[in-house]
């Protein structure tokens, strides 16, 4: 199954605008079995749909089966007619609505916040997870002296990327981007820079 259109550089130039526009979704809910707050699906949706429209942005979410397994399907299309898609499997451990409507909750909001970049810290996943635990996540990969140079030649073109960098990302500093973001940080930036050439 194909997971984007094949172009998709007007999607991305439009998601950069929007990501810039993004509040974080508020932890404004509780799971009590864990003593812990997380934000949900509609602070999620609170935190970027205005942005999205704004920018010609829409997210939908369909079901669809892999096999035995229900798999959700997430779609950021863009008014051009570009689209990016993810697929997750819903980590159903026992059959039934009550256990299919809190897995498929889960991963809409996890999904939805994956594709648009809006930043959740939550650690409520034993819900849809349980009876096990995840591991822990790999600790975070920092940016090389290159790539910290790279992003400083970047904002010295573009001025304005430095805000939408300490805003997306909510950093103190530029170089504190995390590792294994400079690679979507480095696209948007050369889209802008292909985009200027054309008009010079």
């Amino acid at each position: 199954m194909s997971l984007q259109s094949e172009q998709i550089n007007e999607l991305m130039g439009a998601l950069a605008k929007a990501q810039g526009e993004m509040v974080h979704a508020k932890k404004d809910s509780q799971n009590p079995h864990f003593k812990s707050s997380f934000a949900d699906l509609a602070s999620v949706w609170q935190a970027c749909r205005e942005p999205l429209a704004k920018n010609g942005l829409a997210v939908s979410q369909t079901l669809d089966l892999a096999g035995e397994r229900q798999v959700l399907i997430t779609t950021l299309g863009h008014s051009s007619g570009q689209w990016i898609k993810s697929m997750i499997a819903l980590p159903i451990q026992r059959p039934g609505p009550q256990e299919l409507g809190s897995s498929l909750t889960y991963c809409r909001r996890y999904a939805l916040a994956a594709i648009v970049g809006v930043y959740q810290d939550d650690d409520d996943a034993e819900v849809a997870q349980a009876p096990y635990r995840q591991p822990a996540p790999p600790p975070a990969v920092s940016l090389t002296d290159a790539q910290k140079g790279q992003i400083d030649e970047w904002v010295k073109e573009f001025p304005e990327g430095r805000e939408w960098l300490l805003k997306t990302y909510s950093l103190e500093s530029i170089h504190d981007l995390p590792g294994d973001k400079f690679k979507f940080v480095a696209s948007i930036f050369k889209k802008k820079k292909e985009e200027k050439e054309k008009t010079v």
